[in-house]
């Protein structure tokens, strides 16, 4: 009895399984604030970053990923505001995210520590169905 409300404690618990890959890029040093939204505000002026990835080049429906963000530091809120914006094209899905992040700075004992929430929301767009003309 006890094994089954864990299971089902597990179950309600757990967040939303995707079963597509996770985005990828090349040159994770151009594009921190992707990955780590505690880089947010760290700089000390406004940071433009885009990346373009390409897989598989001249295969039908290779992997391609785009990503575009901004990074503003401002000393008035003690940290820095983000938007990031992706696109992630895998076969016939296209992945379209756009987010809002905002990073908190402060100095610690001789060391910056950082702390960071990010919000994305992801979009499905239509698919089209091939149709054979023979």
């Amino acid at each position: 009895m006890r094994k089954t409300r864990l299971a089902l404690f597990a179950m309600l618990c757990s967040s939303a399984l995707w079963a597509q890959q996770d985005v990828q890029f090349t040159q994770f040093a151009n594009n921190k604030i992707f990955y780590n939204p505690g880089v947010i505000g760290s700089g000390d002026a406004i940071c433009l970053s885009a990346a373009h990835r390409s897989q598989w080049v001249g295969f039908d429906n290779a992997p391609t990923t785009q990503n575009f963000n901004a990074n503003v530091p401002l000393d008035v809120i003690g940290g820095g505001l983000s938007l990031n914006f992706t696109n992630d094209m895998i076969g016939f899905f296209q992945d379209v995210t756009a987010g809002i992040g905002y990073g908190y700075q402060r100095w610690f004992i001789g060391f910056r520590s950082s702390c960071g929430f990010q919000k994305q929301s992801d979009e499905f767009r239509s698919v089209g169905t091939a149709s054979n003309d023979e």
